[in-house]
């Protein structure tokens, strides 16, 4: 009885830790090939705190293109994307205090079930020079359609000196 439980206990604990790691993009499946639309430190994005988004459409497209610019004259031209053959990746990091923040590491793979886009965060060190403005940096991918789900698994921020 006893030899049963241990080895229904195990089973258990070896299927959470598949599903968790998968689900993490810790069994990262082979990665995905992106094109970068936009990146850049600085954006005027409305909405608060770090944002994660999945762009299926060029409407869309248009209203996440002018809150990344909203107050920039003149805004520069929306790319114009084919949506039957692509989906597009957004990833804006919360409003920072100074220059010298942007992205560490940034990879999308595939697994059976899903896409993962992880990414990691860089931040300048503490005896860094720095812009002394705020910034939001962001970046904008484009990858090959796909009808899975899009995750999105931050990493810890990386300091660079």
């Amino acid at each position: 009885m006893k030899f049963s439980v241990i080895w229904i206990a195990v089973g258990m604990l070896i299927f959470t830790g598949v599903s968790c790691t998968q689900f993490l993009g810790g069994n990262d499946g082979p990665p995905v090939k992106m094109e970068e639309l936009a990146e850049d430190a600085y954006s005027n994005y409305p909405e608060e705190g770090p944002i994660t988004k999945t762009i299926r459409s060029q409407a869309q497209l248009d209203d996440e293109w002018k809150k990344l610019h909203e107050g920039q004259k003149p805004i520069p031209e929306v790319p114009k994307v084919d949506f039957n053959s692509r989906v597009l990746i957004l990833v804006l990091q919360d409003t920072k205090p100074t220059g010298g923040y942007g992205f560490d590491e940034f990879r999308i793979n595939s697994t059976q079930q899903n896409v993962v886009v992880t990414f990691a965060e860089k931040h300048p060190g503490e005896n860094c020079m720095a812009t002394q403005a705020l910034t939001r940096p962001y970046k904008l991918v484009a990858i090959p359609f796909t009808e899975k789900e899009i995750l999105f698994n931050q990493k810890a921020s990386k300091v660079h000196n």
